[in-house]
């Protein structure tokens, strides 16, 4: 009976310990993965990333010393690589697209996508945004991807400011 037991004891824990150790090694090389088309993206443009951020299907990073953000998003399985020359930007600013919904027993109001917006000196060239959450993709908590987009713009425009106060 105390074999039986044992037996039926190890076979629960397993039943728990299998899957989590699978679904984090999962996890763990898809990071690896992701980082790793970063650093190529950041090599195949001459950067060296100091600072970075990777969540869900994107990182950001930035060379502090070429004064340029990098940009990677995986969507439907490609990824779009993005390259922000900090010296050609104007301004950064975080836009919140927002959804007001009302019902009968409440009025509310939900975001439905954040992301930072990079406008350049030159009025020719067309706004660039980096996304940071997105309602039809995303459906986890808003504010973890807003404080990210909130610091990656202390960031940008610390730079903007040291870059104008270099000139």
């Amino acid at each position: 009976m105390d074999l039986t037991v044992i037996i039926i004891g190890v076979t629960i824990l397993a039943a728990f310990i299998v899957p989590t150790v699978l679904v984090s090694n999962s996890r763990n090389n898809k990071k690896k993965k992701f980082l790793k088309v970063m650093s190529d993206f950041a090599e195949s443009k001459s950067c060296k990333i100091v600072e970075y951020d990777q969540w869900k299907d994107a990182c950001i990073g930035m060379d502090k010393e070429k004064q340029k953000i990098l940009y990677v998003h995986k969507n439907s399985g490609d990824y779009r690589k993005t390259e922000i020359s900090l010296p050609e930007v104007l301004k950064c600013k975080i836009e919140g697209v927002n959804l007001t919904g009302n019902s009968i027993s409440s009025n509310h109001k939900s975001i439905d996508e954040i992301e930072l917006c990079f406008s350049y000196r030159d009025a020719g060239k067309p706004e660039t945004s980096i996304e940071f959450f997105k309602i039809q993709k995303d459906f986890t908590v808003v504010d973890e991807d807003l404080k990210l987009a909130e610091k990656w713009h202390k960031i940008a425009n610390s730079e903007l400011a040291n870059l104008v106060n270099k000139n």
